[in-house]
């Protein structure tokens, strides 16, 4: 004997609902995943600005420099280190929080030392790095943020089933807690 037409009706009518509901999950999950790609695509051009106004420091005389050439040393080893890495963002993070160190050392040696420190070609120097920083830990923030939305929406609900599907990974942070 057949089922009755309206259970028939009913199941057809509660899949389609189920696949809507998982279409339009598998929808927002890429929304979100393209979000934090288009900020991982940020951060990395502002890094890539950040150090090339490191590269102009490092090109600075020596000679010039004088007392500076430790922390310049510092500097431009932590920039070789830095370029050269191609790995995780938290392993990029942790490149770039090390020359963030020794662009403060820099920095710091530079106010230390007023006589080059008053050099014009110096002060203009310092005060490009000082707001890369600050531009670079924006930059950070509103990928490590994306990310942490893209693996809270990943961890929910029906997303997790579909997100392996889609081939939607979790999301590594590039160095800051992004708690909301």
């Amino acid at each position: 004997m057949a089922p009755p037409d309206w259970l028939l009706a009913l199941t057809i009518a509660a899949l389609l609902a189920g696949l809507a509901v998982l279409c339009w999950q598998g929808v927002r999950l890429w929304r979100q995943r393209q979000r934090m790609l288009q900020a991982w695509r940020h951060l990395l051009d502002v890094v890539a600005r950040r150090h090339a106004a490191i590269a102009d420091v490092t090109a600075a005389d020596p000679a010039l420099l004088g007392p500076l050439r430790g922390a310049l040393g510092e500097l431009a080893a932590a920039l070789v280190t830095a370029r050269g890495l191609a790995g995780t963002p938290a392993q990029r993070g942790r490149a770039e929080q090390a020359l963030t160190v020794a662009i403060d050392r820099w920095r710091a040696a530079a106010r230390a030392h007023p006589d080059v420190a008053l050099d014009g070609e110096t002060a203009r120097l310092s005060s490009t790095l000082g707001g890369t920083a600050t531009v670079l830990e924006t930059a950070a923030r509103e990928y490590d943020l994306a990310a942490a939305r893209l693996n809270r929406l990943r961890a929910a609900w029906p997303v997790r089933m579909i997100a392996p599907i889609l081939g939607v990974g979790v999301a590594e942070a590039f160095w800051f807690d992004a708690a909301p």
